[in-house]
């Protein structure tokens, strides 16, 4: 049985997850999302994303001027990062609707439960990759990792 701090700690990690993912889809350019319209609804675009992302991160990692020492870290970063990608899987639904309301609810806590470990594997890299910059470089990933929060628009 889950105790009351377990229970507020995975609420919390979920909330934060549907708010990483729920925020950049608002701050996207017209023309530059990872969905496609599809028979009147969305349809995510795995491959489209994955290419947005890697663009992303090539641009970080020219912006951060790496020396060869750091590129390790830096490999093990990336890696992790593309790790949180969202799973094709993530958004099939068909054989969800032979399961009962409660077999859905405890397949979406166990997704959950998962996507929470990955982001805690890709936060333990991101500590380890940062601890390997310098002052200087630590300021532009502050600036520019995760859409930064340093009032530009949406990218």
């Amino acid at each position: 049985m889950q105790t009351l701090k377990q229970r507020i700690v995975l609420g919390l990690a979920v909330a934060a997850l549907t708010g990483a993912v729920a925020i950049p889809a608002f701050a996207q350019r017209q023309g530059d999302s990872a969905c496609s319209e599809h028979r009147g609804g969305v349809r995510f675009d795995s491959e489209r994303f994955e290419q947005r992302m890697e663009k992303r991160q090539q641009a970080l990692h020219d912006q951060l001027k790496l020396s060869a020492s750091q590129e390790k870290a830096w490999h093990d970063y990336s890696e992790a990062m593309k790790s949180l990608l969202p799973k094709r899987e993530d958004f099939k639904r068909d054989d969800w609707r032979s399961l009962s309301a409660p077999e859905r609810s405890e397949r979406m806590l166990s997704r959950a439960q998962e996507r929470v470990e990955r982001m805690r594997k890709g936060n333990e890299a991101m500590k380890a990759f940062y601890a390997a910059l310098s002052p200087e470089q630590k300021k532009v990933f502050d600036q520019e990792a995760f859409g930064g929060f340093h009032g530009k628009p949406g990218r």
